[in-house]
Parts: structure tokens; sequence; C-alpha cells
């Protein structure tokens, strides 16, 4: 199979190297995702009351979608290493396939760290179990003894530096380089559809306040 990434595989051992791959788009798009989130509905509650008046429901409904996107690609990642008789794509998969690997010693280095990713995110994990995966009864009727917890903005944006830092650390002991997975770069992100909606306010505001008509009538 060829590789997508040549220079990991001249050092990196042939068996992990789908799967770190793997996992690095993964949280690449994870990246992307909270980045067009925090773009549309974090910048400024004018952002939010301008969108909301263009398009409350669409709007609402994107919030929502990328919210539990991220969640659920927060516990995926977290998952164990394996499930029943079903391997994983998980952070602690890697782990594993290190340690397997014969990179025993250096899978000492990240054991730890998988353990505190894990740790930070079981929040994201009972959205996920309860929520946005399954939908348990008790919890949609608001019976469940145990609230769900609250999640803030730095929970996650703490859970994406951990991975990322993880992931780096794995890239830098093989290639000695890092990706700069907060700086995705995106062909048309929330700033463009942002930009957009106001462009074609402004040009309607301006029509009116001439008397030109939105439409022709030839």
């Amino acid at each position: 199979m060829e590789n997508k990434n040549s220079d990991i595989k001249q050092s990196m051992p042939e068996d992990l190297v789908d799967l770190y791959e793997t996992l690095k788009q993964e949280a690449i798009w994870l990246h992307a995702e909270w980045k067009i989130l925090c773009q549309l509905f974090t910048v400024s509650k004018e952002r939010v009351k301008f969108l909301d008046s263009k398009a409350r429901s669409f709007f609402k409904v994107i919030q929502r979608v990328l919210r539990d996107d991220v969640f659920m690609s927060l516990s995926r990642l977290t998952d164990p290493p394996q499930t029943g008789k079903r391997k994983n794509l998980s952070l602690a998969r890697l782990g594993k396939q290190l340690k397997e690997s014969g990179e025993s010693d250096f899978y000492k280095s990240v054991s730890e760290s998988i353990d505190r990713i894990q740790d930070h995110c079981k929040p994201f994990r009972k959205w996920r179990n309860r929520v946005i995966a399954h939908k348990d009864l008790l919890t949609a009727l608001k019976y469940h003894p145990e609230p769900l917890p609250g999640i803030s903005r730095k929970m996650v944006e703490d859970a994406l530096r951990m991975i990322r830092e993880f992931l780096n650390h794995i890239q830098v002991h093989f290639e000695d380089f890092e990706t700069l997975y907060e700086h995705v770069v995106l062909e048309g992100d929330g700033e463009a559809i942002v930009t957009y909606l106001q462009q074609a306010d402004e040009q309607e505001t301006w029509t009116k306040k001439h008397g030109i008509p939105l439409t022709s009538t030839d």
C-alpha cells in the first residue's frame, strides 16, 4: 500500500505509519471543525445576533451539529485500543502499537499523556454516551440522578492542545518536526460565510436606500 507520507515511512515503523497518519488527519479535521464553530459563534454577541437575523434556524442547527461532532471526535480519539473484538482508531491504539512495534521505551514516555487526555475527555464521553451516540431515557426526561457535566470553551481547547502535543511528541521522535494543527488553513471557512452575508446585507441596505428594486420586472 502506498503511504500518505513518505517522509514518515522512512523512519517510523511500517506498522505504525497508516495508523499515525489517519489519526493525524482526524485531529486536523477536528481542529478545522472547532475553528469554524468558534468563527461563527464565539467571536462576539453581535456576530451571533447578526447570524440569527439572517437564518436563525439554520445556524442553530449548524452550531449543534458542529458541537456534537467535536464532542464525538474527542470521544473517539480517547476510546480504548479495543472494544470487544473490534479495534478502535484511537490514541490508546497508537500507544499500544508503539509498544508492540519494539518502541516500548518510547511508549513509557507517552503512556502517561494518554491517561491524562482520557481523563480530561471524560465529560465529552458522557455527552457522547448519553446524548449524542445514544439517547439515554433518564437523561432525555431530565430524571437522571447525575446531571450532564457542563462543557466550556476552555475544556475543548485544552483537549485539543493535549491531543496535538501528544501527536507532535510522536512526530518529533521520528521526524523532528511538528504539525501546526491549530493553524489549519481552510478554503471557505466561517469567516468567509460571515463576510458574504455582511456584503449581501450591505448591498440590500444600499439598494433600499437608493430606491432601487431588488428584482427586475422586465
